[in-house]
């Protein structure tokens, strides 16, 4: 009998320890898995910010160039204004060499030239404001196809 109590001791005592060894095991295997996720998760985050860095710097340098170009096409567009005023100082010099002379009611040189000036002023003015405006959405559509991510 002491034998067998001996033995049982024994069987509960190697029941515990491989209890014991497979809690652990469990254990290990379960902080592996932490940690293989948290690693995994740890780099989508860093590929993720890398990805949000490098479409930052994208749509940096695509507004830089768009400034760029902004301060080009409002030199042309000054330099446009200047041309048109330069012809309306022409037109009215035009104008004041075809004066009528004093006590001359009809005068087709000065009516011509009023009409003249008129019709380009209008024309003039619509005209470089619509330069203006389409090359300021040239460059917007510009700038958004630089800065758009591939």
């Amino acid at each position: 009998m002491p034998y067998l109590i001996l033995c049982l001791i024994s069987a509960l005592l190697a029941g515990g320890g491989v209890w014991k060894y497979q809690a652990q095991k469990h254990e290990l295997a379960l902080a592996n898995l932490s940690t293989y996720y948290l690693k995994r998760d740890f780099r989508a985050l860093e590929n993720a910010n890398a990805e949000a860095t490098r479409l930052q710097h994208q749509k940096d340098a695509a507004l830089r160039t768009a400034a760029q170009r902004q301060r080009f096409w409002q030199s042309q567009n000054s330099a446009l204004e200047r041309d048109v005023d330069g012809l309306r100082s022409d037109l009215a010099r035009y104008r004041a060499e075809r004066e009528s002379l004093p006590g001359d009611p009809v005068s087709p040189g000065a009516d011509y030239t009023s009409a003249l000036e008129t019709v380009f002023g209008d024309c003039a003015t619509e005209a470089v404001r619509m330069e203006g405006l389409a090359q300021g959405h040239a460059n917007d559509v510009q700038t958004l196809r630089e800065a758009w991510p591939e």
